[in-house]
């Protein structure tokens, strides 16, 4: 599997770089990368009514990585790779050869929720019900887009060339205003093609399932938890 999500990225990669015009900027790539670290930081946990700063949870349980992966080694997407990439070699990586620590990883939930929640789908000596299994993982699985979709709906902090840093020096004026352009205008096209309310919606479906509003299935997740 992983050889065949290598042949299709490095496939997609040449295709793009062919048509792709974006000129390299090794300065504009650390900005980027450290504009999309400081975006993500301070995340809270998107359990409902949680308010503690998220850990970085895997997507994906690792003892189902280790199953796939070679040399604990799995192709994954790496959105910093790929947010820092748009500005380097002018081509955007949709998988890397991700160590499975790495792997899937995002600020979803606090060190409570993310064990308690999860350990039915983490630890071997449980015995979960296909049902329960699959509304985990799917529960998981939708909070790391909801997560990516709000980084890009919802940014914490604004575009800026952060000029404490001694790369800004190296960053001309030109390529400045050139970067912040593109950005405002990549932003006003998302708000007003993609709106986030579809996303908040499905989340509030979780969150009334999580709290015993809509499901029984909250019934399960308290005894595993006892």
């Amino acid at each position: 599997m992983n050889s065949e999500l290598k042949k299709v990225d490095d496939f997609l990669n040449n295709f793009i770089q062919k048509n792709n015009k974006q000129k390299s900027n090794i300065f504009l790539r650390l900005n980027e990368v450290e504009y999309y670290e400081e975006n993500k930081s301070g995340t809270f946990c998107h359990y409902p009514g949680c308010g503690d700063v998220a850990i970085d949870s895997h997507t994906y349980p690792k003892s189902f990585l280790r199953k796939i992966a070679g040399g604990n080694k799995v192709f994954a997407t790496d959105i910093k790779h790929i947010v820092g990439n748009s500005y380097d070699v002018g081509v955007s990586d949709l998988v890397k050869d991700t160590h499975i620590k790495k792997s899937g990883v995002q600020p979803l939930f606090c060190k409570k929720h993310d064990a308690d929640i999860f350990k039915a789908i983490e630890v071997k000596n449980i015995n979960t019900d296909l049902e329960t299994y699959l509304c985990l993982f799917l529960y998981r699985s939708y909070i790391y887009d909801y997560q990516l979709e709000s980084e890009v709906h919802n940014p914490s902090v604004n575009r800026k060339i952060n000029i404490d840093r001694p790369y800004s020096k190296k960053i001309s004026k030109e390529d400045e205003i050139r970067y912040l352009f593109e950005q405002e205008l990549s932003t006003k096209l998302i708000s007003e093609n993609a709106s986030f309310h579809n996303s908040d919606i499905i989340k509030n479906k979780f969150d009334a399932i999580f709290l015993g509003k809509e499901s029984q299935i909250i019934l399960i997740f308290v005894s595993i938890s006892n």
